[in-house]
C-alpha cells in the first residue's frame, strides 16, 4: 500500500487490480529468462488511473532496485504538471525538463513535453547520457500522439523523437485513452 500526503495516517492507496497487474507485467518484462518486447501499451478510459498506475508501478520497482529513474513524455505542459502533482502525493520528485541544466540528476525522474523533446532533442539526449543504460522507465502519456511511419523516415516527428530518446530505457510504457489513430499509423511503445 502507498501513503499519500493529505490523507489521514493509516489510510493508504490501494492500487486497483489492473494497476497491480501492470506492476506484475512490467516485472515479467524485466525478467531476463523470459525475453520479450520492452514496450507495453495500456489502453484505459479517462479516470481509470493510468497516471497513478504508472507511478505506483515505477515506485514499487524503484524500491526493488529495478529502476532508478523515470522519464515521462506528455503532449501538453498542463499534463506534465498533473504528473508532477501526482508524483509528489506519492513522495516522488519528478522535475520538469525545460532545457540543458533545468532538471537535477538526483530527481526520481524528469518530465518533458513532446514539443520540448522534439525542439531540444540533442540537448535532452546529451543529458540523458548521464543516466546509466537500462536504469530507467520511459513513459509516453497519450501515446496515440506518437505515430510512427516506418516507410516515411521524415514523417511524424514526435514519434521518432520518442523512439530516439527512449532507446536506452529498460522499458517503455505507453498510456492512452484512444486505442487507434485516424491515420492508422502504429503507436510508439506498442506492438500492433
Amino acid at each position: 500500500s502507498f501513503a499519500l500526503e493529505g490523507i489521514a495516517p493509516g489510510h493508504a492507496i490501494r492500487p486497483r487490480q489492473w494497476q497491480q497487474q501492470l506492476t506484475q507485467l512490467l516485472r515479467r518484462r524485466l525478467d531476463p529468462v523470459a525475453p520479450g518486447t520492452r514496450d507495453v501499451l495500456i489502453h484505459a478510459g479517462p479516470g481509470a488511473g493510468k497516471t497513478l498506475g504508472a507511478l505506483l508501478a515505477f515506485q514499487a520497482m524503484q524500491r526493488e532496485g529495478r529502476f532508478s529513474r523515470v522519464l515521462v513524455f506528455c503532449h501538453r505542459t498542463s499534463i506534465l504538471e498533473q504528473w508532477q502533482r501526482a508524483a509528489e502525493r506519492l513522495g516522488l520528485h519528478l522535475q520538469l525538463w525545460n532545457g540543458p541544466g533545468s532538471a537535477p540528476l538526483q530527481a526520481d525522474g524528469w518530465l518533458v513535453s513532446y514539443q520540448g523533446a522534439g525542439r531540444q532533442s540533442e540537448a535532452l539526449k546529451a543529458e540523458l547520457a548521464l543516466w546509466s543504460d537500462g536504469e530507467h522507465l520511459a513513459i509516453a502519456d497519450e501515446a496515440h500522439h506518437l505515430g510512427v511511419e516506418p516507410e516515411e523516415p521524415e514523417g511524424p516527428v514526435w514519434g521518432r523523437t520518442f523512439l530516439d530518446l527512449s532507446q536506452r530505457a529498460r522499458l517503455r510504457l505507453g498510456l492512452t485513452g484512444t486505442p487507434f489513430r485516424a491515420d492508422n499509423l502504429a503507436f510508439c511503445a506498442a506492438r500492433r
